[in-house]
This record gives structure tokens, sequence and C-alpha cells, in this order.
């Protein structure tokens, strides 16, 4: 956020795009040049066309002290754990709450206990949650976060009832009969 406000304060231009930004350096941005941080340090920028390596010569942006600090930073913050567990998550897309926003999905480690103490799962679970973060703008009917077993079975259990329904798949007439049925 540092790079990014020193930027904006000094006035420093982006590169060209065919729709205006709607955020001005944003940290996607600065995340790209700073994934290609050797090259903007050292000055020296590697292209691969069919297997064979170029080097083209790009004027230094940054300083090595400050790669160097990067690197250092960045190994810091890796909290990644080396068997990351991976939970399906079949509807995440398609989920919608009543705040008119996208659902999210993400695996909870943690729960409350009855005490109100944070304490760690047995049993990771899959949870889906509302992305909404403004308090004034979440409907009262949103439920914040649903349980991924339970919305899958939701799901499936109206995918189920619509294939043993085949009625709904055979056109006899136009396609307003099939669609009042």
């Amino acid at each position: 956020m540092e790079i990014c406000q020193r930027l904006i304060k000094a006035g420093a231009p982006q590169k060209g795009s065919s729709r205006p930004r709607k955020v001005q350096w944003a940290k996607s941005s600065i995340q790209a040049i700073l994934m290609a941080a050797e090259e903007y340090a050292f000055g020296i920028k590697r292209q691969s066309r069919k297997g064979e390596v170029f080097e083209i010569p790009v004027e230094p942006i940054i300083s090595v002290v400050m790669y160097e600090q990067f690197k250092e930073i960045r190994e810091k913050n890796n909290t990644h754990p080396k068997r990351h567990q991976k939970t399906d998550h079949l509807i995440g897309v398609l989920l919608y709450c009543d705040c008119e926003r996208k659902w999210g999905a993400r695996t909870n480690k943690i729960r409350k206990n009855r005490k109100g103490k944070i304490v760690q799962r047995p049993t990771p679970i899959g949870v889906y949650f509302c992305l909404q973060r403004h308090k004034e703008l979440i409907a009262e009917t949103c439920p914040r976060t649903i349980i991924t077993l339970k919305a899958d079975a939701i799901v499936w259990e109206k995918v189920y009832t619509a294939i043993n329904k085949p009625e709904l798949f055979v056109v006899k007439g136009n396609w307003t009969d099939v669609a009042k049925k």
C-alpha cells in the first residue's frame, strides 16, 4: 500500500488501457510489478519464444536493496501450509444472497465453543459465505454463511427432482406449455 500511495502522490503514469481505470495504481498492478521485481531491479527482462530465451535490457525502476527487502518480506509472509487441504465447493460461483452479492467459498478450521472461545475444529468444513462487507448494505434476511454440504444437498435434491420428471424435458406442444408445468 505504501508503494501505491507513493506512486499516486508522485503522479506516476500507468500503462495505457482502452478503458479508464476504476482504481489508480491498484494492488494487483503493484503485485504484477513485484512479481517481476528481479527484472525491474537488475534491468534484464527474459522472454522466451519457442524455447529460445531472449534477454532484453530494461531501465531498472527499483534498487537492488529494495528487491532484497521485497524477497525477505515475501518469504516471511508465506503462511500457506505445505499440506494445503482442498474442499470441493461445487456451487460456489452460482450462489447469490439477498444482498445481491455472489457468495465466496472457504474452509473453516476453527469454531467457537459453548463458552465463546475459539478452538480448532477436529475436522475442517467447507463454507459458502456472503462477500458483502458493508454493514449498511447487508440484507436482514442474509444468512451470512451456509455449510457447503447443506447447500450442495439442497441443489442436488432439486436436480434429482428435475431429472425424475422427464416431462420437463420432453416438448409435446410449444415451450409455453412446458414452462407452465
